[in-house]
């Protein structure tokens, strides 16, 4: 076994070089990346005690012997993936995540498999699930409660820029710290709810539950069930999951302002706070906000919240700004190659291959019209070879057929002038 020391991740004996970093890989030894008996993990992972696990898999508190950091690992049980094309999908995104920094997205450290069975290795983060919040407390504030959910937007679209979408956005996956911080959890790995429909069922999209492909949009369905439980402490629909996915397909959630009784919000930001859950929740993806971004505009403008800035969504980058290549500072623009292809273009149309006579200067005459604006054209005389030359002589000038510049280009020609006849030699006198 073979580890990179750049990126931490691990591979075959028979590797030498880390095909994302192009670094020369560390020979690990006799250690393998299976969980041993002394609970080390891909080379790396020293693996502790069981400290919870659920219907997606079992997570273990663990120590990164790379940084010495606390961390957890999850094992995955084999029935949250129905086909091995669903596995692959999660391995391919779990590689993308890796090289995310946003503040609000748990850090995946590596991946791997033992056997069949995936395991994950995550960054430690403390806080409390969004729905035991919610258990605890009863429902949330309008202003902290879009706060959170803003937050979690935020995450999401962090990682749709890498062309991740989380198929399981749901309170449970959501940890609040002390300082209400929001970390997502779970990303690839989604509870087996039925057979074929995978995501807590109460926010999961209408699509999802038709087995339809998801975007951005189905993330939008899940967040604005989120906001409506966070409000009034219970979901858009309640029942089993059969029940509750025949909901989303085809009936409407009470207005949220009935819910949460009047007087508790002003009426122009329940009118407003009804409009927006309306769109996100609407059954037809089409319906609904477009991207992430625009629903946490209306959410900033909702509840006052400050606009998300890059430095705010990630964590600061070290790697050290591009630099212009010399080719791309001197290259000239795609308007300066075309006005200078025209002006060859015309200068060849004024200047054609017809040649003056000896010490004749080829420039434009004043009665051949006004030459054409925006075109340059050289007055310079060419002056031809001394010898004489029996030929005729034309000269042009650009301009319009109404004398007005372009469009339209004329040749005008001067009178040709005809050369003088050669005389005629006379008779040799015959010799007598």
């Amino acid at each position: 076994m073979k580890r990179c020391p750049q990126c931490g991740k691990t591979y075959s004996s028979e590797a030498n070089f880390c095909p994302i970093d192009a670094e020369r890989l560390d020979d690990l030894g006799d250690q393998t990346s299976d969980a041993s008996d002394d609970h080390l993990l891909g080379g790396r992972f020293v693996v502790g005690d069981q400290i919870g696990g659920g219907l997606t898999g079992q997570v273990f508190k663990a120590t990164d012997k790379e940084t010495g950091h606390p961390c957890v690992v999850k094992w995955v049980d084999e029935n949250v993936f129905s086909s091995p094309l669903q596995l692959q999908r999660t391995e391919r995104e779990l590689k993308q995540l890796e090289r995310q920094n946003a503040d609000a997205i748990a850090k995946i450290l590596a991946h791997g498999r033992k056997g069949e069975r995936l395991w994950i290795a995550s960054e430690y983060v403390a806080g409390t699930p969004l729905n035991q919040l919610i258990a605890e407390v009863g429902p949330l504030a309008l202003n902290r409660a879009a706060t959170i959910v803003h937050d979690v937007g935020v995450a999401l679209a962090e990682a749709a820029k890498l062309g991740v979408i989380h198929r399981d956005v749901s309170t449970k996956n959501i940890l609040i710290g002390s300082s209400d911080e929001v970390h997502v959890i779970n990303f690839g790995v989604a509870v087996p709810a039925t057979p074929s429909v995978h995501g807590v069922p109460e926010f999961v999209a209408p699509e999802q539950v038709d087995g339809k492909p998801v975007d951005q949009r189905s993330n939008i369905y899940s967040l604005g069930a989120m906001l409506f439980t966070a409000l009034t402490g219970r979901p858009p629909f309640e029942g089993d999951a059969e029940a509750v996915h025949n909901a989303h397909l085809h009936s409407n959630p009470p207005n949220i302002s009935e819910l949460i009784g009047e007087g508790t919000l002003a009426t122009d930001v329940s009118a407003k706070l009804d409009k927006l859950l309306s769109r996100a929740l609407a059954k037809r993806s089409s319906k609904r906000f477009m991207t992430l971004r625009q629903l946490l505009g209306e959410l900033e403008k909702l509840a006052g919240i400050e606009p998300a800035s890059t430095q705010r969504m990630t964590r600061t980058s070290t790697r050290p700004p591009r630099q212009k290549m010399a080719s791309q500072e001197v290259s000239p623009k795609p308007a300066q190659v075309a006005d200078q292809s025209m002006q060859t273009l015309l200068g060849v149309a004024a200047f054609r291959h017809d040649s003056p006579q000896a010490g004749e200067s080829l420039v434009t005459p004043p009665s051949a019209g006004p030459v054409a604006s925006g075109v340059e054209v050289s007055t310079e005389a060419f002056t031809q070879p001394s010898t004489p030359l029996a030929t005729t002589t034309t000269t042009t000038a650009l301009h319009s057929p109404n004398g007005s510049g372009l469009p339209g280009v004329s040749a005008q020609a001067e009178p040709v002038s005809q050369a003088e006849p050669v005389p005629q030699a006379e008779p040799v006198p015959q010799a007598e």
